[in-house]
């Protein structure tokens, strides 16, 4: 799994979150990751993940699909952006991202942070994840 580079407007950022097939075999995917954000000492950002489909790439959203060995799919995050609220207090730092595929309970934890160096420090109390869609966005 990997961050993309950032993109955003409006005072929200998003990033692509590719995953791959690693195994030898082809799986059935498709839905929504579970996405938590952590601080520099483990704990929970406390916030909501809102499950937003306008975020797909593709219209109407993709159900289930099958993912060959090797293949990738791609999923967007967005966030507001820190570094203030606005009545001025200091955003959360994430210091880790842990996502956990649709219908399991393992997880990954990968740095916060997007590929072009963007600190992922979500302003407010939500973040908004699209459904997971087969190759990667464009």
């Amino acid at each position: 799994m990997e961050i993309g580079q950032s993109g955003g407007a409006g005072g929200s950022d998003f990033a692509p979150i590719q995953v791959t097939n690693r195994s030898s075999a082809p799986c059935t995917t498709g839905g929504y990751f579970g996405v938590s954000l952590l601080n520099q000492s483990g704990a929970a950002v406390p916030l909501s993940v809102e499950h937003a489909p306008g975020l797909a790439q593709s219209s109407p959203p993709p159900g289930a699909f099958t993912l060959a060995a090797g293949d990738t799919a791609d999923f967007l995050f967005e966030w507001v952006q820190g570094p203030f609220d606005p009545a001025g207090n200091s955003c959360p730092v994430a210091a880790e991202m842990r996502l956990t595929p649709p219908s399991t309970s393992s997880h990954t934890d990968l740095p916060a942070v997007t590929a072009d160096g963007i600190a992922i420090s979500p302003c407010g109390d939500k973040v908004s994840v699209g459904p997971l869609a087969p190759g990667p966005i464009s």
